[in-house]
This record gives structure tokens, C-alpha cells and sequence, in this order.
């Protein structure tokens, strides 16, 4: 309520930092501990996902074999909604994948508008209540 947004996002990296801790965690095993009703067409935990790709995607050689990044099309959301960010020479670079049997394209277009607004604001001030 009272957080400045600088703070908010100061707790949330410790929050990350912390749960690293866990990453190996069987989800399995989680999932069994927490008792939570299983649902076949649905993620037993979240519904919702953040991604932050911060490694190059870049073209790798080695002796006679080269690699390049392979641009995979999804037709079928994993997740109710999905955002994905990268840094893409300099420039943060994002997108939305989404059940469209739940959002439309205009909700996601307002999503994006409003998203924009809200970090267009707190890199101006990163103060903001």
C-alpha cells in the first residue's frame, strides 16, 4: 500500500533471489505436499508467467558446426497469460502469449498500452506509491 515502487521491486528481486534456492524442487513433489486439486486442463499452481530472457541469442560456432536461434511458433498457449521480455541490443524487447478462449486481441492491446504507461512512469520516478 504505502511501498514506493523502487522498494516494491527491491523486495521482489530478494523474493527471486530466495526462491532460487529451491529451483530444484521437485514440482511433482510440491504439487503432492500442498494438496491442491489436480486439474488435467490447467497448471496446478499458476496460471500466469513472467519471463526475463537476459542471455544473447546469438549464432555459435565451433569446428565445422554452427548454431542460430530457432524462432518457435506456439499455436496452443501453456498458460492463461504469458509475458516474455529480452534485451535485444539495447532495447527491451517484449511479448503475449494468451489463451485466446480468454482474452481477446483488444484486451492484451489495452494490457500492453497500460503496462508501457506504468513503466514509462516509474522509469521517470521510481518513487511512485
Amino acid at each position: 500500500g504505502n511501498q514506493t515502487f523502487h522498494n516494491y521491486l527491491l523486495e521482489a528481486r530478494d523474493r527471486t533471489l530466495q526462491a532460487f534456492e529451491h529451483q530444484d524442487y521437485p514440482l511433482e513433489e510440491l504439487v503432492e505436499k500442498l494438496d491442491v486439486a489436480r486439474d488435467a486442463s490447467r497448471n496446478p499452481l499458476f496460471d500466469t508467467m513472467f519471463v526475463l530472457q537476459n542471455t544473447e541469442s546469438q549464432e555459435a560456432k565451433l569446428e565445422t558446426l554452427s548454431f542460430s536461434p530457432y524462432v518457435q511458433e506456439h499455436s496452443i498457449s501453456k498458460f492463461d497469460l504469458t509475458l516474455s521480455m529480452s534485451d535485444e541490443d539495447g532495447e527491451i524487447q517484449g511479448s503475449f502469449e494468451y489463451c485466446t478462449k480468454l482474452f481477446g486481441a483488444d484486451a492484451i492491446e489495452r494490457l500492453t498500452r497500460d503496462l508501457i504507461a506504468i513503466l514509462s512512469q516509474v522509469g521517470i520516478n521510481p518513487d511512485l506509491l
